[in-house]
């Protein structure tokens, strides 16, 4: 990882990209009923790059490191359903953004994620959910793993 003030500056700069991103409704399949899922799986581009420069680890050869983007409002009324990211062969991160309220990630054990504006590490196998934004709009960046045998079969 970058010294804490350069961090500080690369998380400051993702944030920046997320609210510019151009958001779509997507199929993902673990959003609740009526929702309109804005989550979106990155190998390239500016957020993929800036990801890589913040947390900046090594992979292996036959690895594939991929980046999904998420933003739940109330208005869409979002949250992630529980599930477990069963393609994960090493533990993901993830960083939250913004104002909101609710939105905390949950795990099936009791642990919760709330904070915002810093990197967590998690099992991704574990089964995890995100609670719905009742006010103002949570952003999300989770950095994963999965054998690159994986992500051609999708």
């Amino acid at each position: 990882m970058p010294p804490p003030n350069d961090l500080d500056k690369v998380n400051s700069e993702l944030y920046e990209l997320l609210q510019d991103f151009e958001w779509h409704s997507t199929d993902r399949k673990n959003v609740a009923a009526g929702g309109k899922p804005e989550s979106i799986t990155k190998f390239n581009g500016p957020i993929y790059d800036k990801v890589k420069e913040a947390l900046n680890e090594e992979q292996d050869d036959d690895e594939q490191m991929g980046v999904t983007i998420n933003r739940y409002t109330p208005e869409a009324w979002s949250k992630c359903l529980a599930h477990k990211d069963v393609i994960n062969t090493k533990d993901s991160n993830i960083i939250i953004f913004g104002n909101f309220k609710g939105g905390a990630l949950k795990f099936v054990n009791g642990h919760e994620i709330t904070t915002t504006g810093v990197w967590h590490t998690f099992n991704g196998q574990m089964k995890h959910w995100a609670e719905e934004v009742t006010a103002d709009t949570r952003y999300s960046i989770v950095r994963w793993y999965t054998k690159t045998e994986e992500v051609k079969a999708k």
